[in-house]
């Protein structure tokens, strides 16, 4: 993401993926009315159209949480 916002090619092959850590609810994963907004490490609260528009091209890893417990 860093070479594509200083005008550098990505590379098309063998380029390791973003990462992103997102936290959020499974309503707004599903864009649910009335959902919270979900959270990126240490940023505010952002948009499910953001998060789309983010995790496009990620590599996605999912963690269910039950409460506090993993």
């Amino acid at each position: 993401m860093r070479a594509s916002r200083h005008g550098r090619a990505l590379p098309r092959r063998n380029g390791v993926r973003p990462h992103l850590t997102l936290t959020t609810t499974l309503e707004g994963l599903k864009n649910e009315l009335g959902a919270p907004a979900a959270d990126l490490e240490l940023s505010l609260p952002i948009s499910t159209r953001t998060v789309e528009r983010l995790a496009c091209d990620a590599a996605i890893s999912r963690v269910l949480l039950a409460g506090s417990v993993v």
